[in-house]
């Protein structure tokens, strides 16, 4: 009987640190850097992953253990292609890309391509028109 009520002692108290956690995590911080930000959720959320295939693997649930490390893999190979086109394209080429929440399929390359082109459009929207703003300025002062 003392072991299960010390196994149910366990249970609330991770439970408890699972929503401490939460609580911790849906504080405002505020961050000096987008990328930042992102860094901090997506190792928040890898972090969730592995507490809970640790829990799981205390209860010899293997099959729970496999998925949340699966989810927490997820998680990095997200990011890590979300890292790797801000490097390339600039953030306005991941916002645009997220915005149309495209997955990682056979689609996935034209869905890029289709963003990159979107996002290359409006820069030159951008910079026609500071062309314009500055040439009107000129026509003005001159």
């Amino acid at each position: 009987m003392n072991a299960f009520k010390r196994e149910i002692q366990k249970e609330q108290e991770k439970a408890l640190n699972g929503v401490v956690k939460k609580l911790k995590a849906s504080d405002k911080l505020i961050f000096k850097r987008k990328f930042n930000e992102l860094n901090f959720k997506a190792f928040e959320s890898v972090d969730a992953s592995l507490d809970d295939a640790l829990s799981n693997l205390e209860k010899r649930k293997l099959e729970q253990v496999e998925e949340s490390i699966q989810e927490g893999k997820r998680f990095i190979s997200a990011r890590v292609k979300e890292i790797l086109s801000v490097d390339r394209h600039g953030w306005d080429f991941v916002n645009e890309y997220q915005k149309k929440d495209l997955a990682d399929d056979s689609d996935d390359d034209k869905r890029m391509r289709k963003a990159l082109k979107a996002v290359m459009q409006e820069r030159s929207n951008k910079r026609r028109d500071r062309v314009r703003t500055l040439n009107y300025k000129r026509s003005l002062s001159g």
